[in-house]
């Protein structure tokens, strides 16, 4: 098994796994958030971790945002329309990525470290919307969550550029008055 595949099979797992409460997405990629802070940490906090927890963690470490989306998207979900909270979620992973703090790995674990600190330490070091948004991302469904995420994926790359001439190309239109 590649090392990618180990994600996507252990995320399924865990989603269709028998709790006394169903996981979600959000939940379970929480847990390997903090398996990651572990591996960067080094401080020993490994040993509360299995091995197979680690190793899906290491994949996931290494994915880009092209390669984490394509895993996402073989999850079995259905495309739903977003809520206005999905719509505030969409909105501020975009953002994030207008201001070059667009890896998708990293921000949605950040959203799950607001909430899951148990020392509230992170909810604090944030501003109130992203805590806001945060609550929101957790009350998603799995399948609005993955929609949102691969809506991240599908966004024009030549946005500004081409309106401005679209706009700029009307205006010069109408005050040359050009007959033919």
């Amino acid at each position: 098994m590649k090392k990618h595949e180990y994600f996507i099979s252990w995320i399924e797992k865990q989603l269709k796994g028998k709790q006394p409460k169903p996981v979600n997405f959000f939940t379970t990629f929480g847990h390997l958030n903090r398996i990651m802070n572990s591996i960067e940490d080094d401080k020993g906090a490994l040993s509360n971790y299995n091995e197979e927890e680690i190793r899906v963690a290491r994949a996931l470490m290494q994915m880009s945002n092209a390669k984490f989306l394509d895993e996402i998207s073989k999850l079995d979900h259905q495309t739903v329309e977003l809520s206005g909270d999905g719509i505030q979620v969409l909105r501020w992973f975009k953002d994030r990525d207008l201001n070059n703090q667009g890896n998708l790995v990293s921000n949605l674990g950040f959203l799950t470290d607001v909430i899951y600190d148990q020392t509230n330490e992170q909810a604090c070091s944030w501003d109130r919307q992203t805590v806001r948004v945060a609550r929101m991302a957790a009350q998603l469904s799995n399948d609005e969550l993955i929609t949102i995420l691969l809506n991240w994926q599908f966004k024009p790359t030549t946005q500004q550029p081409v309106s401005k001439w679209g706009v700029q190309y009307l205006r010069k239109n109408e005050l040359t008055n050009f007959y033919i």
